[in-house]
């Protein structure tokens, strides 16, 4: 098959002059057949009583002669037709004899049998002429076809209805289909074509401009998806009939997957440009030399100079650059590293003196030129806050310097007003004591009542002067830390704190309690205080339930706590609870000097941790306190 429908592999056969012989004698046989069936016929129904009209059928053997055979052949079965006629129709029958009445129609038969003659002469003629130019266009499309052979575009020609004619080997070597696969076959089918508009579009577009060009997605015979640039032509008959569709294909796909990845990458060198811009930082492009390429929005607000100003010229120049070092060892370090940071200055487009922490970082554009990222931040705000800083720093230092000295002063005087007070305390109460043993019987009940209240005051007098002193011992006293075992200290301070709670109903819930890092008396000494207080206001309750735990234990520092169900506290007091000689009750409802908690708190911030508590008013209270778990650095 070819474009034209023409094989162009068939070749024009020469007749023989013993054929064309032979073909004259069966054409000349053909006409006396023909009139003789023709007769025989006529008068095989005539005998039989059927009338069939006579010229008409005289009139058969002439048009196949004249169709089929030659001049002579049919001017032979058309002087057989008439004499056949008047022999054996026309009366007198079986002579030769013509009545002037039938002359007319013998005429109107000659004359309709000289039409059928000319109309098959003029058929023949044209059927000739068919047959030359048939010869020559089979030479001119065998030698189209193998100039389309030659070329490398896949050429295919269909129908109007897109059933493949012609596919030349272009076509073969691309899709993958042969000649004998594709033809027969409509195209769209055969390679699975995906229009980029509605096929009735691109038909009425060709049939407006005989031509149309666009990008098809095609697939191809081992099942790869192509994208093609298409060119199709229409070819059109004499009659201006659309008759055939010339397609050329180019394979586009590379291009097309080159094209989609430009694409890609300018679309995501707009997106950082866009992010280059929404940054605050100030950001410039420039080659080795300094001339500057980019220009983000933050170096526009940083300098003053706006990118149509600062593009195009060179950056040191532009910026009068202060360097800590001679630039060309930065930048020998730059391109032996690909980084440098450091410190610069710069002139801003006011006159200003600015600083900037400076990193630059070198790459290659696509010349395969060395070019560098500078990223340049404003040093003058967090060098004026880094002053104040260090001026903060130091004044804190020495707040804190003089806070210590006042602390260790107060300790002090708090060591030596405790020890001073002894001795004046211990005289009181022996004095109180000899007086009621001697004076006894010669004092009343209400001095009796007197001495009583003496010797008790000394007695709590006592107990908070041995507090303060142990209050004030533990800020000076060396700590000695080690890994403790919390779940063996505990039991020992529940025991101890037990012996004074006897006959008691209390429950005792103790979880499983994580290892430490502290001073073992220490931590001793919050334990007991901590208890000892969940015994101490539990004592209202007939039933007393003391729970004691680690509120974590996620392998971080540990956060134990004491809680109870007790008397509790208002909330609002809290700020009051770790505080030296401050109670949340009166002494005639819970005994007690106001420092363990203070004790507590002390003991907790040497160690690195902080103490809290929760609670509400006759709803229990719980106390936590924080340690490490493992061996400070």
């Amino acid at each position: 098959m070819n474009p034209s429908g023409i094989n162009a592999n068939e070749t024009v056969v020469r007749p023989s002059w013993m054929s064309l012989r032979l073909a004259q004698l069966k054409r000349y046989a053909l006409a006396v057949l023909s009139v003789a069936v023709s007769v025989g016929a006529l008068l095989l129904f005539e005998h039989l009583g059927f009338r069939l009209p006579t010229g008409q059928l005289m009139l058969l053997p002439v048009a196949i002669n004249s169709w089929y055979g030659k001049r002579g052949p049919a001017l032979l079965s058309l002087m057989l037709s008439l004499l056949c006629m008047d022999y054996f129709f026309v009366g007198p029958r079986h002579t030769l004899y013509i009545p002037t009445s039938e002359i007319g129609y013998y005429l109107v038969f000659s004359l309709l049998a000289a039409l059928i003659w000319h109309f098959s002469t003029v058929r023949r003629r044209l059927e000739q002429d068919v047959l030359r130019s048939r010869d020559n266009l089979k030479v001119e499309v065998e030698e189209r076809s193998s100039l389309l052979d030659l070329t490398h575009d896949s050429i295919f020609a269909c129908d109007m209805s897109f059933v493949i004619t012609y596919w030349n080997k272009g076509a073969e070597d691309f899709y993958g289909w042969t000649r004998q696969d594709a033809i027969g076959r409509k195209s769209n089918e055969l390679l699975k074509t995906v229009f980029p508009n509605p096929l009735e579009q691109i038909l009425a577009a060709l049939l407006e401009s005989d031509r149309w060009e666009g990008e098809l997605e095609q697939t191809k015979a081992d099942g790869l998806q192509v994208i093609v640039e298409s060119r199709w032509s229409l070819r059109r008959d004499q009659q201006n009939r659309p008759v055939a569709i010339l397609e050329t294909s180019n394979d586009i796909t590379v291009r097309k997957r080159q094209e989609a990845e430009v694409q890609a990458l300018n679309q995501e060198l707009a997106r950082q440009v866009r992010l280059l811009d929404q940054t605050h930082d100030s950001i410039m492009f420039r080659y080795l030399n300094g001339l500057i390429t980019y220009w983000n929005r933050g170096a526009q607000e940083l300098y003053g100079w706006r990118a149509e100003e600062a593009v195009g010229k060179n950056s040191h120049d532009l910026l009068k650059t202060t360097f800590p070092v001679p630039l060309n060892e930065i930048d020998a370090e730059l391109l032996r590293t690909g980084v440098w940071e450091g410190e610069l200055r710069h002139l801003r487009s006011d006159a200003t003196e600015v600083a900037v922490a400076s990193r630059w970082s070198l790459a290659r554009d696509e010349r395969g030129q060395p070019i560098v990222m500078e990223t340049n931040n404003d040093l003058t705000e967090r060098k004026r806050r880094e002053e104040q800083v260090r001026e903060l720093n130091q004044a804190l230092a020495n707040r804190a310097a003089q806070l210590d000295s006042s602390n260790k002063e107060l300790e002090s005087f708090a060591y030596s007003v405790s020890h001073d007070l002894r001795a004046p305390l211990r005289h009181m109460a022996g004095f109180a004591e000899l007086l009621q043993k001697n004076a006894a019987a010669s004092l009343n009940e209400k001095s009796q009542r007197h001495l009583n209240m003496i010797r008790e005051a000394a007695s709590r007098m006592g107990s908070l002067i041995d507090d303060l002193l142990g209050f004030s011992r533990i800020s000076r006293s060396e700590a000695h830390k080690s890994i403790l075992d919390l779940n063996q200290l505990v039991q020992d301070v529940v025991d101890e704190v037990g012996q004074d709670a006897k006959g008691r109903n209390i429950v005792w819930e103790i979880d499983p309690l994580p290892a430490c890092y502290g001073d073992p008396a220490m931590l001793r000494l919050v334990l007991v205080n901590l208890i000892g207080n969940a015994v101490k206001f539990t004592r209202t309750r007939p039933k007393a339930e003391i729970e004691i735990g680690c509120a974590n234990q996620d392998g971080s520092d540990p956060v134990l706590f004491v809680r109870d169900n007790g008397v509790g506290f208002d909330m609002k007091y809290a700020n009051k609870l770790f505080g030296v000689f401050q109670r949340l009750h009166s002494q005639e409802s819970f005994e007690g000097t106001g420092i363990g908690l203070a004790t507590v708190q002390r003991i907790v911030q040497r160690h690195g941790g902080r103490t809290w508590a929760k609670a509400t008013v006759d709803g229990g209270a719980t106390f936590y306190f924080s340690l490490s778990r493992m061996k400070e650095s």
